[in-house]
């Protein structure tokens, strides 16, 4: 399910959001997976969660538009949600299903932003192990607010911290998959490739095995990590 906002799904039709649309279609039809685009932090509450916890196709997979994890640079975005309101979400969502894994959307070098500020956005990374990081550094779009805002930072400073990020992702997706060394996991198979299979498991991480008897494309099957 995606969209410019899909958390605001509903906000005009009288109670029917994201979450009564994903329950309809998880019980009216027999689409193998459903998984969320990228989701603004406030709707992940602890009643979203467990209820989407509740559908056994539902992907325990959480794709955050995070942006920053620095309270200055949130409010300069104008985000709608906080450092604490992030990691409360982020917290509740671990702790209702350790399983889950997380991905999300950060930009290095918004205007205004300290290296303290950058910081705070590596301490979220790091802190709840994102397995996937889309990682941009600022661009200015003509006609924005933020175009015009003081403070601009350097490109190469932008371009710097944006590389040092994907460094702490890389080194938080690593650690993340090796929690599941050893567990089986349901893999969908998306490619045959020679005498291989490739896909995802159903928390989003990439695997690939031998092909079986029985693989074909869009069929999901145990695989060992």
């Amino acid at each position: 399910l995606t969209g410019i906002e899909i958390s605001a799904y509903g906000t005009d039709l009288d109670g029917f959001g994201l979450a009564q649309l994903t329950r309809r279609i998880h019980n009216e039809t027999n689409v193998k997976r459903i998984r969320f685009g990228s989701l603004n932090p406030a709707i992940l509450t602890e009643e979203f969660v467990s209820d989407m916890l509740k559908l056994e196709r539902v992907e325990k997979h959480y794709h955050v538009s995070v942006q920053s994890g620095s309270d200055s640079v949130l409010a300069a975005m104008r985000r709608g949600y906080t450092r604490d309101m992030l990691v409360s979400r982020l917290e509740s969502i671990t702790r209702l299903c350790p399983d889950i894994c997380l991905s999300g959307d950060f930009i290095c070098g918004f205007p205004g932003e300290t290296e303290s500020d950058f910081a705070d956005t590596q301490d979220i990374v790091s802190r709840f192990s994102f397995l996937h990081s889309h990682i941009f550094p600022y661009s200015e779009r003509p006609g924005t607010a933020a175009a015009k805002m003081p403070g601009s930072i350097p490109h190469e400073t932008r371009r710097e911290r944006a590389e040092r990020l994907a460094k702490t992702a890389e080194s938080a997706a690593k650690r993340r998959r090796a929690d599941f060394d050893g567990r089986q996991l349901d893999m969908f198979i998306e490619k045959i490739r020679a005498d291989r299979v490739f896909g995802y498991t159903e928390n989003m991480i990439y695997v690939s095995d031998r092909l079986q008897e029985g693989d074909s494309l869009g069929t999901v099957r145990k695989i060992k990590l």
